[in-house]
């Protein structure tokens, strides 16, 4: 994604909370700029900054009082952040509520947008550095009451759109399992050898007969966590109601 921004003349930038001990300048003000090539002739103004397109111009465009409801510049800015809210929210990946590795890109005289997303190593219920934290539940909203999010779904219009693109991945969620069942038929003939170096399913001293029927196990909880997860999404992403 970086070459492919690069190669489009645009700038990647991020968000740091974690490192960045301030709240506040962290989430609404500063984006960390990559070595991201800015193409030749582009004049200096035209490169976001702090001051021109950084965080705190949409923060204050969100929660200012002359806020419109997706007529904003802010909003049309999130070119996006509806698609954004709703993979973030089903994989539940720790990092995505603002706090590290959440990415936006932008291409002189376009619009600043979300992506490319990032971590799902740590979603799906697979947060292995804290097995009991929350996000590796697959029930309750990750991050629909987080930062720029939560003024977001006070919008008919952008809430809206996330109802309907998530019926959109609702219904064709059979794909989804078809491409993990594709895949994990592609590499289960080298799952017996890369535990017995890793031990990623069970034991370096499981039998071959162990370490598949390890792997298969783990393959189905993935699919169950899943549809349980995509399943109370259906429910409460529906169900939500601007008073």
């Amino acid at each position: 994604e970086l070459i492919r921004i690069r190669a489009r003349g645009g700038v990647l930038m991020k968000i740091m909370r974690h490192i960045l001990k301030s709240k506040i300048a962290c989430i609404w003000s500063v984006f960390w700029k990559h070595s991201c090539a800015v193409p030749e002739g582009t004049a200096e103004e035209d490169v976001p900054s702090d001051k021109v397109f950084g965080g705190r111009r949409i923060s204050n465009s969100l929660f200012g009082s002359t806020y419109l409801f997706f007529d904003s510049d802010a909003v049309n800015y999130w070119i996006g952040g509806y698609n954004s809210a709703i993979k973030t929210c089903q994989s539940k990946n720790p990092d995505s509520r603002f706090y590290t590795s959440c990415y936006m890109n932008y291409k002189p005289g376009g619009k600043l947008k979300m992506g490319p997303l990032w971590d799902f190593d740590l979603g799906f219920g697979n947060y292995i550095l804290n097995t009991s934290h929350e996000c590796n539940q697959p029930e309750g909203f990750w991050i629909k009451n987080v930062a720029w999010y939560t003024r977001l779904f006070t919008d008919p219009v952008f809430l809206s759109k996330v109802k309907e693109r998530f019926n959109e991945f609702y219904d064709g969620r059979q794909l989804l399992y078809d491409r993990i069942d594709e895949q994990a038929s592609l590499i289960k003939h080298k799952v017996y050898e890369d535990n017995r170096l890793y031990e990623r399913v069970s034991v370096a001293t499981a039998s071959e007969t162990e370490v598949k029927e390890a792997y298969l196990e783990r393959i189905d909880s993935l699919k169950t966590w899943i549809e349980t997860r995509l399943s109370w999404l259906y429910t409460n992403i529906n169900a939500i109601v601007i008073e």
